[in-house]
């Protein structure tokens, strides 16, 4: 039983760990081969090793916890599991049939308690905007201080709404307009007056062109008029792109991610083209992006392997150094708010918003806390912005809402859409 067991929980915890390839990818590999062989003594040699290369790489610390299990060690097995359960992740580890033994040892329900206080809630954040569009399907925020006025990008119907806090909004950029697909991300230039969008065709998008599948771009519109400013497209016959976030830096360049290519972009002022700026096999799914404080650093958020940070002159690339209690793999939106990185993380249980504090190198985290998890509003929270000291976000973004022709459900099973607020403590 245990070999089914392992490979699928391999399968849902995540991918291959950023120090990929290398001895870890030997031993992680070799590991999940011995587990399909039922080699057991073999399947925690190989997956120890590559505990010990990557102690922080989630998906092996939990496979370790297994083959502890599997091959009679079960005190070691439990330490594992407390481990995984201090980061505040959320799971019932007696639906593990390789566990059965376990369930008996005072340490194993000591352990079960501590993931169940997981799925206590952790509130901080109140409903700051209700739109009443259902089907809106919102990915992106931002906001523009000068006028208090907020946008925020539609996946579904190609569009950028422009709303009051009270709630009212209007179609600012009508659907598709300038050959906007899928809007993603977003953020405002104030120098230069423009709100940039980070743009893909994907299968949600309405109406999509055979032609456009995989495209993905780069839009600027001028605050004043909506007007069409810049555009920067990436296209190439059977290749297919995902920009789904953006960051500014204060010269006006604008750095992206793409999420199907593993490649970060740079759009430099003046530029039509964009550029690749650093493709690295530390990535497996970018997705926020967010600058440090003196603009060196370009912080990267991977969906599977956790939070980056790449140096800009260098153009090199090194996971952000943490205790083995934080957490950080399948955080979505990310921006910096003095030196505290806040993410949301909708791809571990439960969905949560959390702080991290680098530390002094800028290379590190040297806190995590957890700012909101398990509301019963959210529906796949995606992308933040700052407004002041306070952290909005939009909580309700409804990504599992799609039928199997990737088009919305029913209006009666949609809900109204709620950008939520967090403010924000000095840490």
């Amino acid at each position: 039983m245990f070999l089914v067991i392992a490979i699928l929980s391999l399968s849902t915890i995540s991918d291959l760990p950023p120090s990929a390839p290398g001895a870890y990818r030997q031993h992680y590999e070799a590991g999940i081969k011995a587990c399909r062989a039922g080699q057991r003594a073999d399947f925690l040699k190989h997956t120890l090793k590559a505990h010990l290369l990557n102690p922080n790489h989630f998906g092996s610390r939990y496979n370790l916890a297994v083959a502890y299990a599997v091959n009679d060690l079960p005190a070691k097995a439990v330490s594992i599991l407390r481990s995984i359960a201090a980061t505040g992740f959320h799971m019932d580890p007696t639906k593990e049939p390789s566990f059965a033994s376990l369930i008996d040892r005072e340490d194993f329900i000591a352990v079960r308690a501590a993931f169940e206080r997981n799925g206590h809630p952790i509130h901080h954040a109140t409903t700051a905007i209700t739109l009443p569009q259902k089907d809106l399907y919102p990915e992106g925020i931002a906001y523009d201080d000068r006028d208090g006025h907020f946008y925020i990008s539609s996946v579904f119907h190609r569009k950028v709404v422009k709303c009051r806090p009270d709630g009212s909004a209007t179609d600012w950029i009508t659907p598709g307009r300038d050959g906007l697909w899928s809007a993603m991300g977003l953020a405002i230039d104030r120098s230069r007056d423009l709100l940039w969008v980070a743009s893909s065709a994907v299968d949600q998008t309405a109406n999509l062109a055979k032609r456009d599948k995989g495209k993905s771009g780069l839009f600027a519109f001028s605050l004043k008029d909506a007007t069409l400013e810049r555009k920067a497209i990436l296209s190439r016959r059977g290749r297919s792109y995902n920009l789904g976030d953006l960051t500014l830096a204060e010269d006006g360049t604008v750095y992206c991610g793409d999420g199907a290519g593993n490649t970060l972009y740079v759009l430099k002022p003046g530029a039509s083209k964009l550029e690749s700026l650093v493709r690295s096999a530390h990535f497996r799914s970018i997705q926020g992006l967010a600058l440090s404080a003196d603009g060196t650093r370009l912080y990267v958020a991977d969906y599977s392997h956790g939070l980056f940070a790449v140096d800009l002159a260098r153009r090199s690339v090194q996971p952000l150094a943490h205790p083995q209690s934080y957490l950080s793999v399948g955080c979505d939106g990310l921006v910096r708010h003095g030196n505290r990185l806040i993410g949301i993380q909708n791809g571990i249980r439960p969905h949560r918003v959390v702080a991290w504090t680098l530390g002094t190198d800028g290379t590190s985290l040297a806190r995590q806390t957890v700012l909101e998890a398990n509301n019963p509003e959210f529906d796949e929270p995606t992308l933040g912005t700052m407004v002041g000291t306070d952290y909005y976000f939009v909580a309700t973004s409804q990504w599992g809402k799609y039928g199997k022709d990737h088009k919305p459900l029913p209006l009666e099973d949609l809900a109204e859409i709620q950008i939520m607020r967090i403010p924000l403590k000095d840490p």
